[in-house]
């Protein structure tokens, strides 16, 4: 008999135990290394959220420098995306100060302009981004242009379509060679021109890109993007 109650009174203290050392543990706030698999998995789900919002508000922001030109639109997904970064603790991403970039160059900040665009360059090295090398070569080829370096600008519209070969980015192809035919005409180098149009047909028959080659010879013969 006295066995059996010294028994039972083991076993109940190791259930007594169990049970503070569950209280403890609920009311403890987890420290990173002692999250529970269900804790970390909901904290990537909130960090891929929070990506994903960044990475909508630069696609729009850029897509509006590329076509619309619209400076507030651009400066207010610009102004999101680095908000969500700064409160979530996030890191600019490479496309977000590309995005800067376009947006200082079109405001004719250039300084800034050229500032965030290294900036790109150089985060787009490191991280071997290589389509956004690309897309960034094209912006410095704009970039060039527009403060009147023509030959390092032409370098880096050649690199970009070189880069855009290889890496398959089919669309900066025949966009840097519709930006080299503007530069050509405006240098009044028709012969070039002449090539670069029929290289910006010729390129987006490759790459079935036909409404860009139409919008472009539109725009080149009567005026207008159509």
């Amino acid at each position: 008999m006295n066995l059996l109650y010294r028994y039972l009174i083991k076993y109940y203290r190791k259930i007594c135990i169990c049970l503070l050392f569950s209280v403890l543990i609920a009311l403890v706030p987890c420290s990173p290394s002692t999250l529970t698999a269900t804790q970390l998995f909901n904290r990537k789900v909130r960090s891929d959220k929070d990506t994903s919002v960044v990475s909508m508000h630069v696609t729009k922001a850029l897509e509006y420098a590329y076509h619309s030109k619209n400076i507030e639109n651009i400066r207010a997904h610009i102004d999101s995306a680095e908000a969500v970064c700064i409160e979530k603790n996030i890191e600019f991403p490479t496309l977000l100060h590309l995005a800067r970039a376009e947006y200082f160059m079109l405001t004719s900040d250039f300084r800034n302009a050229s500032q965030e665009g290294t900036i790109a360059m150089n985060k787009a090295k490191g991280n071997n981004e290589n389509e956004i090398i690309a897309q960034t070569l094209n912006f410095f080829g704009r970039y060039s242009f527009r403060t009147g370096f023509y030959f390092e600008s032409v370098d880096y519209f050649k690199s970009s379509i070189e880069l855009a070969r290889k890496y398959k980015v089919k669309i900066l192809v025949p966009w840097n060679y519709n930006n080299l035919a503007n530069l050509y005409n405006s240098i009044g180098d028709i012969n070039e021109y002449i090539n670069s149009l029929q290289m910006v047909i010729e390129s987006a028959a490759i790459n079935q890109d036909t409404i860009f080659s139409q919008n472009r010879l539109y725009k080149t013969w009567f005026g207008t993007s159509g």
